[in-house]
């Protein structure tokens, strides 16, 4: 999730690096199969501990209106090494952001 605009983002690749202005969505509980409910992590995290990483685009956004967030910016699906791997949420606009890439 973004900072100030609790947009969501996506990056499926490798690995990532936090961003200040980014916070992780992942799986909160049970299984990765059948989770329980989604947690946002802190702004700056660099990713969801392993197994509980949301690995869709359409399970991020799944996850970000579980949270509450419904009116987001415009989503981003790309490859960035500046970011966290997979599901974000961006800080200023709400915006999902889905990182496809191998992350920093």
């Amino acid at each position: 999730m973004q900072k100030d605009t609790d947009s969501k983002i996506f990056n499926t690749g490798e690995g990532g690096e936090g961003r200040h202005d980014l916070a992780p969505v992942c799986k909160l509980g049970g299984t990765p199969e059948l989770p329980s409910d989604y947690q946002k992590l802190d702004y700056g995290e660099s990713a969801c501990p392993e197994g509980l990483e949301i690995l869709s685009e359409s399970e991020c956004g799944e996850a970000i209106a579980a949270l509450g967030i419904t009116d987001g910016g415009t989503p981003w699906t790309g490859s960035r090494t500046t970011m966290p791997k997979g599901c974000s949420l961006q800080k200023d606009t709400d915006s999902k952001i889905f990182n496809t890439g191998e992350g920093g």
